[in-house]
């Protein structure tokens, strides 16, 4: 769980939820959770090392009224950060 940080230092909350075998990667993101906009997307990627490579493919579900067509789905490129026993995805 986390935040998109916008262009104007915005922030939306985002989250992601995945597994990895043979390192690929599946799963779906959820951009504000529990909000007024909450939409869920289809995850696929791959992982190499600390490099998670991340992109939503489809709109799996939304409460927000902004037309699916307008939505821009991510392309991802995120490094495993550890720091103090912490573990993190940042990029």
């Amino acid at each position: 769980m986390g935040f998109i940080q916008l262009v104007d230092d915005s922030k939306i909350p985002y989250q992601l939820k995945f597994t990895v075998e043979q390192n690929a990667l599946l799963g779906y993101s959820i951009l504000d959770p529990f909000g007024l906009d909450e939409t869920r997307s289809t995850i696929v990627g791959s992982v190499k090392g600390v490099d998670f490579l991340i992109n939503e493919i489809d709109i799996m579900s939304s409460r927000s009224t902004v037309l699916e067509s307008e939505f821009c789905l991510l392309q991802m490129n995120l490094q495993l950060i550890v720091e103090n026993k912490i573990r993190y995805l940042k990029g």
